[in-house]
């Protein structure tokens, strides 16, 4: 369990707090990731985002992934962010494989996060949780 911005340890809740929470960002989401990838973790991280469903009744929130595989691709991690009492608040996949131009190395990391989780802001080198997108004039 680590922080989703900053990949800290995270605090588990007591006494004083009712949220999980880290000692540079504050009260957090906390980002589970397995050691391992395989068919039963990826079908326990489905069935855990299945069992928190909205009013609806629809998944809160998706879990992003190419299906099938471009040839060569792999699947080399899973993680989400949240705890019991909040459900899963982000969803993270990421692949490898050869780079569709050249047939180097390639990674995609696919995040889908409620605002504030900072975990895409994290991946993409941005601060804060919240990304702030500025144009430049040229």
């Amino acid at each position: 369990m680590s922080c989703p911005r900053c990949a800290g340890p995270v605090r588990e809740p007591d006494l004083m707090h009712a949220e999980h929470r880290c000692l540079r960002c504050g009260p957090v989401a906390p980002l589970h990731v397995p050691e391992r990838i395989n068919d039963e973790i990826m079908a326990s991280v489905v069935e855990r985002m299945a069992a928190d469903p909205d009013p609806t009744g629809r998944l809160r929130m998706p879990l992003w992934c190419p299906w099938p595989l471009p040839p060569g691709w792999t699947l080399t991690g899973v993680g989400w962010a949240g705890d019991e009492r909040a459900g899963v608040r982000a969803t993270l996949v990421a692949c490898a494989g050869p780079a569709p131009l050249d047939g180097g190395p390639a990674d995609l990391i696919f995040v889908a996060e409620e605002p504030g989780v900072g975990l895409g802001s994290r991946f993409a080198g941005l601060p804060g949780p919240i990304p702030v997108l500025r144009w430049r004039r040229r």
